[in-house]
Formats: structure tokens, C-alpha cells, sequence
């Protein structure tokens, strides 16, 4: 290639990759994308805010979302906050326009990181010393790949695009440290890089290995001393990086305690004997990891237990031939390691950056995932390169160019797919079927829609492929129920409880299973069925206060039941048996025992925000001033509750700092939209001051911060509807819904207000010029719309 050529060669394979990956720009949030990187439904303060980097380092990913999951990855949400921050209007907009902005602002930032991560697939290539044709043909296979796919048109893909990115420049600055004037400096920027890697995502802990295989075999002539010297020099530089991420996860770790596995419909492997989990990751990790790096062809959003094979002994062959068929590949690695540098690099770094996710050493959260595999598709991309230095001719270039473009068929096909929930769903269930968690991910979506009908299909269809699902089986079961089909309901709740891993693994869903069984014996009359069903229901989960009101519903003892949370106080850890007794004591007149309840379930948990809270309204009603300490130590172990705000607001309020109290009011409510008690006081005092333009000024203030946060036009519509000034109340309730058309309080108050006012025809004009939000798509906008139409159509008739 002339010199003139190699110079537009790589602008040339970035642009081919740039433009096949452009629709990926109009996705919206698919699956984790909601809730990780736009906190969907409900606001995340991680993202929605930007925080002091510190505050991401003290947690995990799914702060918020989902308390028990231990995943840490703080660059990576650092970066979602960063692009929120930099992406989201000043203003709030009328109708939700922002959700777009900020979406296209984190899929452009993925869509920036793969083609630097396809540039430095180039750097690497030519560092190894292969010609300008091999670097082209392994970054255009790298570029197009289309098991990337996952990766690049979701915003959640950012973790494995950052990993890529910093931890292979990283390794470049190790491994070229010798050559440069100053090789502390280029290892420092390494390790600070190395770091990031692993913010990232845990897993580019594999760069390491990959740093000490391209120094041992990557570098042909070099001698055995050099080799040695050149590690020897860079592991502090590795060493450090590691031990610090080490320290900072499991500082934040540490207090999650024993950890459950994951859901069987999510990792069946998490759920059998050593050998069949080996053998099946095995096969897996050949039939469908190294064939999808090979021929990325039949993508899925899921790899479910109905979906993959099982290997259930030793003596199948599919297991102990894939096992054969890795330890051959090693094998050869470390056999031509001399002779074909880039083909044991290659070899190496698939098998290197997949063995930590392929289920074989450990269960991770899940069986198997195409994005699992964007890293070690790097092996590829450098067996391509020997190939090309290897055999110039027309043939193989011809034969690569067909593989290059149909994959880039197949990124086309599939990109749009991850456009939001509702077409991922559709598209996942039509072509997977027998895929469980799309099938009940398609009913969620149903349901919301309000096609209940066709939600009970797809569930029917998820506890076919897979009766181990008793969340599916659970939500099966109030469906029925709801239907008035009490035999069914009841079928459910059997084959539900009747999961081996339900009480073990799923006690959420096993909590949901025995409230239904308590509704069917209530219907049926059975107090004492009903009780036992809720009890049951509250000892698997005893932080859900609904089952506490239901358990109170049907026993009407109160000395009975608090006897029943003593012994249950006594079987379990857990503080909340103890959080509602002190309820039930506070009730029946005795504020002293009902302290020394909440004081005990504090002495099991101090980090029970419910129990200090309650212990908190009564100091406050007394005026203790150890209020003071209890609100700095729940914020200090619950930072992300909005309690401490709404009763710091009462006790500046007794202070006589109304002012503040109205700011800590509307903090408690920026953290927590729904949490009532604030707003009540909130509006309690501006009632009072008689200043609803100074209310109407605050909640302004706080929407041009969180524009995107649907509860300040909710808020602002509540203010205009109680001043009388209902056309800005509507206006400002369809802004909340445009933000979240599934906000069933902003619908309620805008009916109520339209139908007592007569204003249906100026909600149906709002409804009518509102953009649909790209997350949750049309369905229940245009059930809205539907809705209004036909009252107006009725109210026309009878006219």
C-alpha cells in the first residue's frame, strides 16, 4: 500500500464504522438503560444530579435501584452524570422533549468510544509490527463486529467501551514505556489509566494478564532478561491501581453481607453442582461465545435457561469437547507463541477476557451476553492480522470483505432493535419465543399498555419455557386474580410456591406468591388462611409495609399481633418485626415501648431508615434535642433517603428558619418525588404565608436543575389547581406526563380537574401536540388520548 494510501486508510475504516453505527444515535433507553444511566422510572440523584466524584466511589451501580446488587463500576456512572450534565436543557421544556436530548447525548458518547476503541485496535495491530493492509482488515472486522452491537446502541455498554478503551491504552503505554525519555511518567499515566479501566467495569482486571502475554510473547527477538526487567519495572504501576480499586470496592462491598445468586431464569448455572455448571459454561462459552466472535449471526437480547443447552454430566460430549477444545486452543497459543506472535496474542486474548465471565471459575449475574464478548472479539481482530501479513492475495481479501459486510447487514438489522423497551421486546419474543425473560419483559410492557389479555399470553408462554420462574408465575397469579379467574389464580400460586429456588433466591417473589394466596383465602372468606398466607408473605420480606396493613386487615387483635411480631423478632435478624411493633405500641397509646421497639430494630440495623425515622417523629414532637444526632446519622447511613431532609425541615421550622425549612422540604422531595409528607409541609407553610407565587418561584427554580424529574410540573399543576387557575394546571399535569407517561397521579389530577371544569377539550389539544417519549413509547399516551376522545365523543351524544 503506498504511503499515500496508508495515510487515509484508518480516517477510512473509522468512517465506514462511524456511519454503520450512526442510527444508534436515535435509540432511546432499552432494558438497563432506564433505570442505570437516566434513573427511569424512578430519578436517580447519581445521574440526575452531579455529585463530588468521591460520592461515586462510596457506591455501588445500582444505587437506588436496586440495593442488593454488588456491582461496582463509579467511572462508569460518573460518566452517565457527566453527559446528563452536560446534555440536559436549562429549562424545562413543555412535553418531555429532554429525554431525546439526553439520550442521543450518552448514545453519541458509546458511538465516540467505539470508533477510539477500533483506532487503538489499529495501534495495537502496528505496534506488533504488522503491515498497514493486516491493521486495516483487523480494525474494519473490530469497527463492524457485530456482536458489538449490545454494546454500542445501548447506553449501559458504556462499562465495557470505557474498560476497552482505557485499559487497552494502559497496556500501549506499558508495553512502550522503554522507548520513551521518561518511563515513569508514561507508567504513572498507565496506572492511572489501568484505573479508570477497572472503574469501569471489574473485568478489566483481564488487561493485565493481556499486558504480561504481549510482553512475553508479543515482542519477537527480545530476550528472555529484557522480558523479565520490562515486568519487573511495571508491576508497581499495576500492582498500585489494583490494590487501591481493590480497597475502594470492597469498602463499599463489604456491607452487603451474604450475597443470594442470581435468579435461575437469569443464571441456571448458579443453581446446579460444580460439575454440570463447568461443563455447561463450557460449551457455552464454545457453542455460542467463539462461534458469535466467529460468525455473529442469530443475535439475542437473552440467554436464558430455555434458550441454552444443558450439559447435565460429565460424560456428554459437548462438555468435556468444549473443555478439549479450549485447552487446544491454549495450547496452541503458548506452542507458536515464536513463530505467530499475533495468533497466540490472539488466541490469548479471547480465552483471557472471557474466562472471567464465562461462568467456569465463578457465576456471575448472568448465563451469557453478547456484550460479554466485545473485548475478547479483540482475539479475532489479531488472528485476522497474521492472516493478512500471512497471505496477501485477493482471495482472502475478498473472503474478509464478504464477512465484513454481512456483518454489517447484520448491525443495520439490528441496531434499531434497541431502540426502547417496547420494540426490543416485541422484536425478542417473535424471534426467541422460548425466551422466558423477554416474554415476561413483553407482558410487563402489555400491562402497562393496558392489554392485559395479551400480557397473560406472554406470561403463559414465559412459565412454559421456563416453570422455574416464580416471579413470572407471581405476577401470572394477580393477573388472574384480577380477572376474577380464582382457579387460575390459585394454579399459579401452586406451581409459584412449588419452585425450588423461590424461598432461597426470590423471596420478593415468594412474598408476592403468598399475598395472592392470602387475597384467594380472603375472598374465600378464611381469615385464618389469609393470616397465615400474609405472615408467611411478611417473614420473606418484612420491609414491604402493604403486607404489614394486609396482615393488620385480617387480625384484629392487636395483642395477638404484636405477641406474633415478638416471636417473629425473636426467629429473625431482620429489624423490621420489631419496626412494627413499636407502630402498633405507638397506636395503642404507649410512646415509651413503642421507642424501645424502634431502639431494638435500630440495635439490629442501624442503617433502618423506617425505625429511625419513627423514632425521630417522636423526639421531635418532644423536643429532644438529640433529634439532631439521629437525623445526622441516619443521613450518614442512608444518604439517599429523603426522611432527613423532611425532618430537618421540622426542626428548622421549630427553630423559627421557615425559609430553610421550605428549601429542606423541596431537598426531601428531589430526592424522593412520591414521599407526600414533604410536599403536605411544604404547602402547609406556604398556605399559611399565603405566598403560592413564592411556591410556584421555588418549584421553577428546582425544575431548571432536574428538568428532566416529572414530579416538579406534577407539583406545580397541584399549586395552579388549588389557586383556581385550572388551563396552567393542565398544562403544567400533561409536562409531568410527557416526562413519564406511565405517572398515574399526573392522569388522575388532570381528569379530575378536566372533567369538574369542562376542560377535556384542552387536555385532548395537549395530548395532541405532546411528543412521545422514546423510553416508554406511545401505547399508554395514546390510551390517554383514546380516554379523553371517547369522553368527549359520549358527552357530544348526549348533548
Amino acid at each position: 500500500m503506498s504511503d499515500r494510501l496508508s495515510r487515509f486508510a484508518l480516517p477510512a475504516v473509522l468512517v465506514v464504522t462511524a456511519l454503520l453505527y450512526l442510527p444508534a444515535l436515535g435509540n432511546g433507553y432499552a432494558m438497563d438503560d432506564g433505570p442505570a444511566a437516566m434513573g427511569i422510572p424512578k430519578p436517580d440523584g447519581m445521574v440526575h444530579r452531579l455529585r463530588p466524584i468521591g460520592d461515586y466511589f462510596a457506591s455501588h451501580y445500582w444505587r437506588g435501584h436496586a440495593p442488593e446488587d454488588p456491582l461496582y463500576r463509579p467511572i462508569t456512572v460518573w460518566s452517565f452524570a457527566l453527559v446528563h450534565a452536560a446534555s440536559a436543557p436549562p429549562e424545562p421544556h413543555l412535553l418531555g422533549r429532554e429525554h431525546r436530548a439526553t439520550a442521543r447525548a450518552q448514545h453519541a458518547v458509546n458511538w465516540l468510544l467505539h470508533l477510539v476503541a477500533t483506532a487503538l485496535v489499529w495501534v495495537l495491530v502496528r505496534r506488533l509490527g504488522a503491515g498497514i493492509p493486516a491493521a486495516v482488515a483487523a480494525a474494519l472486522v473490530f469497527g463492524v463486529h457485530a456482536v458489538h452491537v449490545e454494546v454500542v446502541a445501548t447506553i449501559v455498554g458504556r462499562s465495557e467501551l470505557l474498560a476497552f478503551v482505557c485499559g487497552a491504552l494502559a497496556v500501549l503505554a506499558l508495553a512502550g514505556a522503554e522507548r520513551t525519555r521518561w518511563p515513569w511518567a508514561r507508567r504513572s499515566v498507565a496506572a492511572v489509566l489501568l484505573f479508570v479501566a477497572l472503574g469501569s467495569k471489574e473485568s478489566a482486571v483481564a488487561w493485565i494478564g493481556f499486558w504480561i502475554v504481549l510482553e512475553s510473547w508479543g515482542q519477537a527477538g527480545v530476550p528472555g532478561r529484557d522480558v523479565v526487567r520490562r515486568l519487573v519495572r511495571g508491576a508497581p504501576f499495576v500492582v498500585l491501581p489494583t490494590v487501591v480499586f481493590a480497597w475502594a470496592w470492597w469498602s463499599v462491598i463489604r456491607d452487603f453481607g451474604p450475597l443470594r445468586p442470581p435468579p435461575f431464569v437469569v443464571n441456571p448455572l448458579a443453581h446446579v453442582g460444580v460439575v454440570e455448571q463447568v461443563a455447561t459454561a463450557c460449551w457455552i462459552w464454545v457453542a455460542d461465545g467463539l462461534r458469535l466472535v466467529l460468525a455473529p449471526f442469530g443475535l439475542a437480547a437473552d440467554y436464558g435457561p430455555a434458550t441454552t443447552p444443558k450439559v447435565a454430566s460429565i460424560a456428554d460430549p459437548r462438555g468435556w469437547g468444549a473443555a478439549l477444545v479450549l485447552a487446544a486452543l491454549v495450547a496452541l497459543a503458548f506452542r507458536i507463541r515464536g513463530r505467530a506472535p499475533l495468533v497466540s496474542l490472539g488466541i490469548a486474548a479471547f480465552v483471557g477476557f472471557s474466562a472471567i465471565t464465562a461462568n467456569v471459575v465463578k457465576t456471575i449475574g448472568t448465563v451469557f451476553g453478547e456484550r460479554l464478548y466485545y473485548t475478547p472479539s479483540l482475539g479475532l481482530c489479531l488472528v485476522v492480522a497474521w492472516a493478512f501479513d500471512r497471505w496477501r492475495s485477493r482471495g482472502a481479501a475478498a473472503v474478509g470483505l464478504a464477512w465484513c459486510l454481512a456483518s454489517a447487514i447484520v448491525v443495520v438489522a439490528r441496531t434499531p432493535v434497541w431502540r426502547d423497551d417496547p420494540t426490543l421486546y416485541a422484536h425478542a419474543v417473535e424471534n426467541r419465543p422460548r425466551s422466558a425473560r423477554m416474554q415476561f419483559s413483553f407482558a410487563t410492557v402489555e400491562l402497562a399498555a393496558g392489554r392485559g389479555a395479551r400480557a397473560m399470553a406472554a406470561l403463559s408462554r414465559a412459565v412454559e419455557s421456563c416453570p422455574e420462574y416464580p416471579l413470572a408465575w407471581g405476577v401470572l397469579a394477580e393477573q388472574r386474580l384480577a380477572a376474577d379467574d380464582v382457579d387460575g389464580a390459585a394454579d399459579a400460586v401452586r406451581h409459584g410456591l412449588a419452585c425450588r429456588f423461590t424461598h432461597d433466591t426470590a423471596p420478593e417473589d415468594a412474598a408476592r406468591l403468598h399475598r395472592v394466596r392470602g387475597a384467594l383465602a380472603e375472598r374465600a372468606g378464611d381469615r385464618a388462611a389469609a393470616f397465615d398466607a400474609y405472615a408467611r408473605a411478611l417473614r420473606e420480606t418484612p420491609t414491604d409495609p402493604r403486607l404489614f396493613a394486609k396482615l393488620r386487615g385480617v387480625e384484629h387483635d392487636r395483642d395477638r399481633l404484636v405477641r406474633w411480631l415478638e416471636d417473629a423478632a425473636r426467629e429473625s435478624s431482620a429489624p423490621a418485626f420489631d419496626y412494627h411493633r413499636g407502630l402498633l405500641l405507638r397506636e395503642r397509646g404507649d410512646p415509651t415501648a413503642a421507642e424501645q421497639a424502634f431502639r431494638a430494630a435500630l440495635a439490629r440495623d442501624p442503617a433502618h431508615a423506617p425505625s429511625r425515622i419513627e423514632l425521630l417523629a417522636g423526639l421531635i414532637e418532644r423536643g429532644d434535642p438529640s433529634a439532631d444526632a439521629e437525623i445526622a446519622t441516619g443521613r450518614r447511613l442512608r444518604p439517599e433517603s429523603a426522611a432527613w431532609d423532611y425532618y430537618l425541615g421540622h426542626r428548622l421550622l421549630r427553630a423559627g428558619r421557615a425559609e430553610a425549612a421550605l428549601d429542606a422540604f423541596l431537598d426531601a422531595l428531589e430526592r424522593a418525588g412520591d414521599y407526600r409528607p414533604a410536599w403536605d409541609a411544604f404547602l402547609t407553610i406556604e398556605r399559611r404565608a399565603d405566598r403560592l407565587g413564592d411556591a410556584l418561584q421555588r418549584l421553577d427554580a428546582r425544575a431548571r436543575r432536574r428538568p428532566l424529574y416529572p414530579w416538579w410540573p406534577y407539583y406545580r399543576g397541584v399549586v395552579f389547581g388549588t389557586s383556581g387557575r385550572v388551563d396552567e394546571a393542565i398544562d403544567a399535569l400533561v409536562a409531568a406526563l410527557a416526562l413519564d407517561p406511565r405517572f398515574d397521579a399526573a392522569w388522575r389530577a388532570v381528569w379530575q380537574l378536566a372533567s369538574e371544569n369542562g376542560r377535556l377539550a384542552r387536555v385532548r389539544d395537549r395530548l395532541a401536540i405532546g411528543p412521545h417519549d422514546a423510553f416508554v413509547g406511545s401505547a399508554r399516551w395514546e390510551g390517554y388520548r383514546k380516554s379523553v376522545r371517547d369522553a368527549l365523543e359520549a358527552s357530544a351524544s348526549r348533548r
